[in-house]
């Protein structure tokens, strides 16, 4: 076989850099156009998922939203019952905080309307991840460029983690396209100090964390963070600088209100966000008593082990009707316990969680799986998508704070209590805004490619 000549390479790449030269002066002249065409594509390929993954209840997580949606249609109220989470509810103890009320709500009505038909849960899944689509190209094109927002727009068409929740019911994709919004009018608002984009952006932010308490940490480091931006960077006079602070966060107390004064009357004590966080941090923690294996992820089949090695040590001080406020307690009184004696391997835990959320690593074997190639695909995709994130940063961080401050804490939330990809998908959308924008940087070098 004869090597691969100078001359051939360089005749590769003309020819490369002509089909791209034609898409880009396509996109630049007609966006829009070029827009529809990744729409296209991105029903196109989500079709072809979903025939190949059709919704059922055992469908990721959908066993319970989708329960809870159809336990308030039938006059149940709030209400659910796992016993893998929540080892003593049953027929009178099903009051529950563990999935966030906005998406339950969007799905009940769903469910009401179709006669409780999940093709019609999973067309209103599809609805909304095209809008994420539409979203991240405004969102990109408000900071960036046109041609960086059709290349955002194109990552979020063919993203797998995205296109594996359309066939179940989930407040994940929903929460993706709230904190878009969110962040496109926040970046917009930023520019234009306008009270209507200001209000957009918080009732956006309002409805993601209500749709995925963990966003919460996203909203606090954008209200917070433009705070501090407009009083020392800005040199705002306060009077100015407290107006979006107001605004954002008076409609983000708003939202979380009545699901805050629910829960206290329906379980005695508040929960913010949801009822498994304690369960999330007891399962992973356990390992911290460990001599070996820290750096794994703890699967179903062993939380359960996990929880029921706890209901007999605990044996004498529970009353075998624990509610979920109850258990989520002593959930998170055992992981503080394990922490506490484990500081330092917490903090390793803490920083091995990273591969989990960002690679999906160790993942599948955490439930007696091996990962596929596909799955080490989506690795080098993740890796790839935060390599350019990073060069999108590179010469315009304190313009993109929001974004990459957005992507920072919730990692970092997450982190310290358990981890894995799809938690990412809220924000995955803002890593490929700044991930194209990094594309556009790079290939500028390359005349090939321009």
């Amino acid at each position: 076989m004869k090597p691969i000549s100078p001359t051939n390479i360089k005749w590769f790449l003309s020819i490369l850099g002509n089909f791209f030269r034609r898409i880009v002066k396509f996109a630049d002249s007609y966006p829009y156009r070029m827009l529809g065409l990744i729409i296209i594509f991105g029903i196109i390929l989500s079709v072809l998922i979903i025939a190949g993954d059709p919704p059922t209840m055992k469908s990721g997580s959908t066993d319970s939203w989708w329960t809870i949606a159809l336990n308030l249609i039938h006059g149940q109220g709030y209400s659910l019952c796992i016993p893998r989470y929540f080892p003593f509810c049953s027929a009178t103890n099903q009051t529950t905080a563990a999935r966030e009320p906005v998406p339950v709500l969007l799905f009940s009505a769903v469910a009401l309307v179709s006669g409780e038909s999940l093709w019609a849960a999973t067309f209103v899944e599809f609805v909304i991840y095209l809008g994420v689509l539409v979203a991240v190209f405004f969102l990109t094109r408000e900071w960036a460029s046109t041609r960086a927002a059709l290349l955002a727009a194109f990552l979020w068409s063919f993203y797998l983690p995205a296109q594996d929740l359309l066939s179940q019911v989930s407040g994940d994709l929903f929460a993706a396209l709230n904190v878009t919004v969110g962040m496109l009018f926040f970046m917009r608002a930023r520019r234009t100090n306008r009270v209507r984009d200001w209000l957009i952006s918080g009732i956006a932010l309002g409805l993601a964390v209500m749709s995925r308490s963990a966003v919460l940490a996203v909203a606090a480091i954008l209200i917070v963070g433009q705070v501090v931006d407009d009083v020392w960077i800005n040199r705002k006079k306060h009077k100015q600088a407290l107006k979006p602070f107001l605004i954002l966060s008076g409609l983000l107390f708003l939202f979380m209100a009545p699901w805050f004064v629910r829960n206290q009357i329906s379980f005695g004590r508040p929960i913010i966000g949801s009822s498994l966080v304690g369960y999330n941090m007891f399962r992973q923690g356990h390992l911290f008593e460990e001599e070996n294996g820290l750096f794994r992820y703890v699967g179903g089949v062993e939380g359960i082990e996990a929880v029921d090695e706890l209901v007999v040590r605990q044996k004498n001080s529970l009353i075998g009707t624990e509610n979920e406020a109850q258990m989520d307690v002593i959930y998170r009184n055992e992981a503080i316990r394990f922490i506490s004696a484990n500081p330092v391997k917490y903090i390793l835990f803490s920083g091995y969680h990273f591969f989990p959320l960002w690679f999906n690593w160790g993942i599948p074997e955490g439930d007696g799986y091996k990962t596929s190639y596909l799955g080490y695909a989506l690795m080098l995709l993740q890796a790839t998508l935060l390599v350019f994130a990073i060069v999108g940063i590179r010469g315009s961080l304190y313009p993109t704070w929001p974004l990459w401050g957005g992507i920072v804490i919730i990692s970092l939330a997450y982190m310290m209590v358990e981890s894995q990809l799809r938690y990412l998908v809220p924000v995955i959308p803002l890593v490929m805004s700044l991930s194209a924008a990094g594309w556009q940087k790079l290939f500028k070098t390359y005349p090939h490619f321009r």
